[in-house]
């Protein structure tokens, strides 16, 4: 009813989920849905797959939906950004590109659509965002790495900025927005999209000594 009222220029349906026993289980909820997003993307009634849940379960889902999609997943997993919550599985091993992160309202926070504060401090906002890319040519070694790699840099420059408290997945996000446009401007490459992966150059480290 409440998907139905707050969109309405959506066709909203309810599924009930059958319970086998006596107590109710989560599981059932879970293998259900799952067979019906698998069911529903082969026989064409469904393109794409979105799941909102903190349960690395339904990883299993996205597996078979690359599996039956030459290697693509149409999948986006939707998740909060409660700690307690959430599985170390998905941040560990799911694809960050195929994750969009709500922030959960807390005392500090005012929506679920908040931006990211801007960092305090001397210099605006972008000039920041340039000293990080700068730091991480720097203390980046020639070859790949992940955004995740970044994050102890600016933990140790900037410990009260945003990004130095972010969970991995949205560190990923952030780092992708923010800091990886200054970096692919000065020569550093992206690797590999699923998950990500970046390449530090030769080219992007000369661009520090020439500053």
């Amino acid at each position: 009813m409440w998907a139905e009222c707050q969109f309405p220029h959506l066709a909203v349906t309810v599924c009930g989920i059958q319970h086998f026993s006596k107590q109710p289980s989560k599981n059932a909820a879970d293998i259900t849905l799952a067979i019906d997003a698998a069911t529903d993307f082969v026989s064409g009634t469904t393109q794409f797959v979105a799941v909102m849940s903190d349960d690395s379960d339904f990883l299993a889902l996205h597996a078979k939906l690359r599996e039956l999609n030459q290697g693509k997943a149409p999948f986006l997993w939707v998740m909060t950004d409660r700690e307690k919550t959430r599985s170390a599985t998905i941040r560990d091993y799911f694809p960050s590109d195929h994750i969009h992160v709500l922030s959960f309202p807390t005392k500090t926070k005012t929506s679920l659509a908040s931006p990211t504060p801007k960092p305090k401090g001397g210099g605006d906002e972008s000039k920041q965002f340039a000293e990080m890319a700068k730091l991480i040519l720097e203390e980046i070694p020639v070859g790949s790495f992940k955004s995740t790699d970044c994050q102890p840099i600016i933990e140790i420059r900037w410990p009260k900025h945003p990004m130095a408290e972010m969970p991995g997945n949205r560190f990923g996000t952030e780092f992708a927005n923010k800091t990886w446009p200054l970096l692919e401007k000065r020569g550093a490459k992206l690797q590999r999209k699923q998950p990500r992966r970046y390449e530090m150059t030769k080219e992007a480290k000369r661009t520090v000594k020439s500053d």
